[in-house]
């Protein structure tokens, strides 16, 4: 690959444009935008952010589940040399990127330099010349970061990556043959302003792959999506998820380890169920690909990114196959370092490999088992995110807790907090469980604050000691569909 290709993105974007502007870019039930009109409505996107002063050194943050309206302010901040930032990164998260606009569809309370898109946004508000212009102008640094994006990294504690456009190029290339050029449609369940959403969004423009809005099961048929994107929670809460009369090509799931169970109930709708592995800090590194074969019976086998994956024990020595190990990433693709880190996170970027800390071991036809998932101890509520382990140490510190597990609840719709907890014999638990979340309110706020604390006599845990969060999500799931 030329180095030509490993660009900025509006340089990449008019290639795009160039060789199919009459390919669709963009699919609504109402409308479709070619890649030659969304280049000219993202034009007038920066034209507007610029004379609001969006420049170089502004952070836009994006307050809009709007599929045209985000795509847009991502190809404009890009022209500009501005920096996107994920909303799920708040005050709360020690930012040296002030947020200086926010693009909003109608006015919100509490949200400050608001930019509300309007009319005057509308392509046909500007001279053909000056939409030209605004894309042959673009001079940015691909070097600078450009989206600014939240991890968890291997702690849960909050930490902030900083993308460069070159990095997000290289990105979009090592997941081309997930969004093939006039071939892939791509809809997401991720919200629109997210992480995940901004990767496969831009990947799929750079490539030349068309965005198909969310709708119904028969409006992503009649537009021929043949990928659909999102978490495990999402595609499970998802109601057109059953046995379909017609089924759709793939569904990719990130952010969780499937169990057989919804491998067997996806495929009822997709043809092939992609149980991605990846990071903020790495891209989409490792798939294991379901299928059912043939004979009926369920197939797998795994497919790498342009990465190594190791499977390592303490000393970083390899772990032979069928044995548990720590995953260790190594791609071309990995962010260098954490913003605004003190001690620059070491332990988990070094030497070219990045550590996720979780734990894998390698099964049949190079399938990636993920024992466990550091990403388990992450509990997220509404927009933000916190590590479960911190609402524990809450919980334990209180006289009368001897243990503690802290996960969101199953149940569909719903990102409530649920804690088990060991008490002590003989102590008021209602009294104590009172206080146990008067302390979560004080110490992190009201949403994260355990709708209810259950007592428990052991908590599951792993052979090496470790805290069996999915196993408390399982036993809870379980209550549930027994009534």
């Amino acid at each position: 690959m030329s180095e030509k290709r490993i660009s900025t993105i509006a340089e990449r974007f008019m290639e795009v444009v160039e060789q199919t502007p009459d390919r669709p870019a963009l699919i609504f039930q109402s409308e479709t935008y070619t890649f030659s009109m969304l280049r000219d409505l993202s034009a007038a996107f920066a034209i507007r952010l610029r004379d609001a002063g969006v420049g170089p050194n502004s952070t836009v943050q994006i307050q809009a589940d709007d599929l045209a309206v985000v795509i847009s302010v991502m190809l404009a901040t890009s022209c500009l040399g501005a920096r996107l930032i994920e909303r799920a990164i708040t005050d709360k998260m020690p930012l040296g990127f002030p947020i200086t606009h926010s693009i909003v569809v109608a006015p919100e309370d509490g949200i400050q330099n608001q930019i509300i898109v309007d009319q005057s946004f509308s392509p046909n508000k500007f001279e053909a010349l000056e939409k030209e212009k605004i894309w042959r102008d673009s001079a940015v640094d691909p070097e600078t970061p450009w989206i600014i994006v939240s991890t968890s990294g291997t702690t849960g504690l909050p930490k902030v990556v900083g993308l460069s456009q070159r990095l997000v190029c290289k990105r979009s290339d090592a997941v081309r043959n997930d969004f093939e050029s006039g071939v892939t449609k791509f809809a997401s369940l991720f919200p629109y302003s997210s992480r995940p959403f901004f990767a496969r969004a831009i990947a799929a423009i750079l490539n030349g792959a068309t965005i198909v809005d969310r709708g119904p099961w028969a409006f992503w048929l009649e537009s021929g999506v043949n990928m659909v994107a999102g978490s495990l929670s999402q595609v499970q809460s998802f109601t057109d998820i059953g046995a379909q009369a017609q089924k759709i090509a793939k569904l990719e799931v990130i952010g969780a380890k499937l169990l057989e169970v919804d491998v067997v109930n996806f495929l009822r709708s997709f043809e092939l169920v992609d149980d991605t592995y990846g990071a903020t800090e790495t891209n989409k590194t490792y798939s294991n690909l379901y299928s059912i074969g043939l004979d009926g019976l369920l197939q797998t086998r795994g497919h790498s990114y342009e990465s190594s994956i190791e499977v390592v024990d303490e000393n970083d020595d390899l772990i032979a196959a069928g044995r548990p190990g720590t995953v260790r990433v190594k791609t071309d693709c990995a962010a260098e370092k954490y913003l605004f880190s003190v001690n620059g996170e070491t332990h988990v970027l070094r030497e070219g490999w990045f550590y996720p800390g979780d734990i894998a071991r390698w099964g049949k036809n190079g399938v990636l088992d993920v024992i466990r998932r550091t990403s388990e101890d992450v509990i997220v509520s509404g927009s933000s995110k916190i590590n479960a382990k911190l609402i524990e140490f809450v919980l334990k510190s209180l006289n009368g807790i001897v243990e503690a597990a802290v996960f969101t609840n199953p149940k569909k719709n719903t990102d409530e907090i649920i804690a088990f907890a060991v008490f002590e014999e003989d102590v008021n638990r209602l009294q104590i469980v009172e206080l146990a979340k008067h302390a979560c309110r004080d110490q992190f706020g009201k949403e994260f604050v355990p709708a209810k604390i259950w007592p428990i006599n052991i908590l599951p845990k792993y052979e090496d000691g470790a805290l069996d969060r999915a196993k408390c999500v399982s036993m809870i799931s379980e209550a549930i569909d027994a009534g």
